[in-house]
């Protein structure tokens, strides 16, 4: 992020089968969502089931997940306004 008044309001991205790597499911794509704008998508979007955040009047604090080889989950903590 760019400036100092940007904070990140949200996350989505794409969940699938990792190419290359046989039934190995995971996070194959993520955009971070901000108040000023979206930065990425990071990955490929081909094939995959869509996830977002839940809409909230605050902004992430924090986040959780879960991996093996590559990032299986991803949750965020947030902060209300």
């Amino acid at each position: 992020m760019d400036d100092k008044d940007e904070f990140i309001i949200g996350v989505s991205g794409f969940y699938g089968l990792v190419e290359g790597y046989k039934g190995l499911k995971a996070i194959v794509s993520i955009s971070f969502h901000t108040n000023k704008r979206i930065h990425g998508p990071y990955g490929e979007e081909l094939g995959a089931r869509c996830f977002c955040s839940t809409p909230s009047p605050g902004k992430v604090v924090g986040f959780h997940g879960r991996k093996n080889a590559f990032l299986n989950a991803i949750g965020v903590h947030m902060e209300n306004f």
